[in-house]
Formats: C-alpha cells, structure tokens, sequence
C-alpha cells in the first residue's frame, strides 16, 4: 500500500521508536522541529535533519548553485530557530551524479557554507556518494540557553496567532521561476524579481531567537504551507486556530497573485519553503510583538467537541490539504 501522507507515516515511526529503542532522555523528540537533548549547564542540544532535493526542492533550469547551497542550508537552519536556537554546526551528506560538473559542485558548496557562516555555524563534516541526481542531507545541531523550547504543542485559548513576515512570496517565487524557465523568457523578471531573491537566498529567523517572544511561546517554521503547518500545531496543541483571511495576504502579494491570475488566499495557504516562523502567544504580548514587527494573523479558540482544527474568522473549515505533503496524492 503506497504512504498517503507524511503525518500518518510520521505516527507509525513513533510506534515503531516506543516498541524497538531504547527509553529516550530527549526533552522533546518526534513530532517538533527539532530534538531537544539534556547538553550542559543551562544548555541543552537541539538537533535537525533536512533534505534538499533535485526535482522536488528545485530545478537546475531556475536554481544556480550558489542558491542550491543556501537553500538548503537555510531550510535545516530555520527548524532551530524555530525551537528558540542557536546554530553552531553542520554535517553534510552529499549525493551526487557523477556527470556533475566540479565548477556546479564548488558553487553548492561555497551558498552552503556561505549561510552557514551567516549564522555562526560551522561545517563539520559529511559524506559524498554518487546517485542519479542532486540531493544534500543537512543535519544541524544548535544551542537553547532558554528555560524551555518554544514547541508545537504549547498554544493554548486565548492566545494570538502571529507569523514572522509577509506569507506567499514563495509561492510566487516558485512559479513565477517556473513559468519563466519553461518559457524562455523574462517577462515576469521585474515585477518578481524581490520575491525570486527572497526565494533562493533564504534567511532563517535567528534574529527573533534572542527577542522579548516568551519561553512559554508555541512556534513552528513554516515549511509546507500556512494551512498544513497551522493545522498540525493546532492538532498538536489540542486547539481551535482561527485564521483571519484579511490579515494574511499583503498588497504585494495580492497584486502579484492577479497578475499570475491566482487567488491571493490560496496563495498564501499553499506557500511553503517561507522560513518564516508561526506563533501561538499570549494576548498579554501583543505591544511587544507588534514592537518586532510581527503580523498578528488570528487567535487561539478552545477545540469544539467534533469541530475543525483550522477555520478562518467567518466560521469556514480550511482545508489543510491546501498545503505541500510529500506523499499526498495529486
């Protein structure tokens, strides 16, 4: 039988983990961003893995080197600051075709390390193997000197719902590459190309990691879309997430969105690869927060016995099948 999506296949790992190893020490293990391992004195570990794939993740026609190196840097990177870390280091598995060329390779490796160093982190090792196409394993490891990581399953009713930055431009991005790849042509370059740039040079939200956002805060980075991810951390928290659909769409993003003839809300519910960071937070923040920057998106409400997870502020279920899921059949 073929795997019908990633969350189901990720609960039958955990089944697996309870039955064969050992009793685990981890603070927090499957199902968050990263794993958080008792380390030091008021320090703990935090651990990631991630993959960057060609033909999934991106396309030699659009994607240079340089950029393929950033963004998978970047997208291992942001699973630690979404727990509230620091980076400090890296290992790399690389497989590649043997016809690739060296110069393509030395520019892979020069975004990768290039992002790296952008956020105090070091390569330390890895592995290279032939294979049949382009494919980095990125495993990260950073620092929490906080009380606690900032987890899933911490939102609570009551709390406001905020993200990191404007949601969408990935979506755009991509297709917009896309489109013009597929056509030869430059037609869109101008009007698209800040969100192009965004798009292949990502930067994990590190920033907000030594900020006045609360250890008791629940966070995840969005990687496969609002409407996935919000719904796994309401899941995951046991609530309500109530998406208001004014605040999630920018002018920018709006405007691009109609010149692809999209609509601008399934834009944004589709968009993943942002790196931007989702937040649950207690009301009582919200001066602060909008202090940083942060754009308050929806509320926290308690679960109805049989209601949805998601819903926007008119009462609608959002279908969290709008968002990326490996193994989720087209």
């Amino acid at each position: 039988m073929a795997l019908s999506n990633e969350d189901t296949f990720v609960s039958e790992i955990r089944r697996f983990v309870r039955e064969h190893c050992p009793e685990q020490d981890s603070e927090l293990g499957i199902g968050d961003d990263a794993a958080v391992l008792p380390w030091a004195p008021n320090t703990k570990l935090v651990l990631s893995v991630d993959d960057h794939c060609e033909g999934v993740h991106f396309r030699h026609r659009w994607c240079p080197p340089e950029s393929i190196g950033r963004r998978a840097a970047g997208s291992a990177l942001s699973d630690l600051a979404a727990m509230g870390a620091k980076a400090r280091g890296a290992m790399l598995s690389l497989h590649c075709p043997k016809s690739l060329s060296s110069d393509l390779l030395r520019g892979v490796i020069k975004g990768f390390t290039e992002s790296l160093g952008q956020h105090s982190a070091v390569l330390y090792g890895g592995n290279l193997t032939q294979s049949s196409t382009l494919n980095l394993s990125v495993s990260v490891f950073g620092e929490l000197t906080r009380a606690q990581a900032w987890t899933r399953s911490a939102a609570r009713s009551g709390d406001d719902l905020w993200v990191s930055g404007i949601l969408g431009r990935s979506n755009l991005a991509f297709r917009s590459l896309d489109k013009q790849s597929r056509d030869n042509a430059n037609n869109h370059n101008e009007a698209f190309l800040e969100v192009q740039k965004r798009y292949l040079n990502p930067t994990p939200r590190f920033d907000l990691v030594d900020s006045v956002i609360p250890d008791t805060a629940a966070c995840m980075d969005i990687s496969d879309g609002l409407a996935r991810d919000a719904g796994r951390m309401a899941r995951a928290s046991g609530q309500c997430f109530v998406i208001h659909r004014e605040a999630i769409v920018s002018d920018s993003v709006r405007s691009l969105a109609e010149r692809l003839s999209l609509d601008p809300h399934d834009v944004v519910y589709q968009s993943g690869e942002e790196y931007e960071l989702l937040f649950a937070i207690p009301a009582e923040h919200r001066k602060s927060l909008e202090s940083l920057g942060l754009i308050r998106i929806g509320e926290v409400q308690a679960l109805p016995q049989g209601g949805h997870y998601l819903v926007d502020d008119l009462g609608r279920n959002i279908e969290e099948s709008l968002g990326f899921d490996h193994f989720q059949k087209s």
